[in-house]
């Protein structure tokens, strides 16, 4: 119990006087970190974790097929928009030649 009670945990704050410090075990090799590893584990997925990770995945394909879609028909519709003749029918007040006489 003595060890314990001169231990300090991370984000330890000294409010007054001085002190030197001898560090032991840092990260998963401290108290702290062994505790850690005993709570947290490996668990496997419940059910519901499978059932929503599908979900998931459908979710993400579905919209990946929507996006496609949604691109390929906007470029299908844009792409006769930039052939010469419409081209030339919006902007072809541009090209006329101004005669002077």
């Amino acid at each position: 119990m003595q060890s314990l009670l001169a231990s300090t945990r991370s984000c330890s704050q000294v409010v007054e006087g001085d002190g030197r410090m001898l560090v032991i075990a840092v990260g998963e090799d401290s108290e702290w970190g062994r505790t850690m590893a005993m709570v947290v584990g490996d668990t496997p997925d419940t059910p519901l974790q499978e059932k929503l990770t599908d979900l998931a995945a459908a979710i993400s394909k579905v919209g990946l097929a929507v996006a496609v879609l949604a691109f390929c028909v906007l470029m299908i519709r844009w792409a006769p928009s930039r052939t010469w003749p419409p081209y030339r029918e919006l902007f072809g007040a541009y090209n006329k030649q101004i005669c002077w006489d």
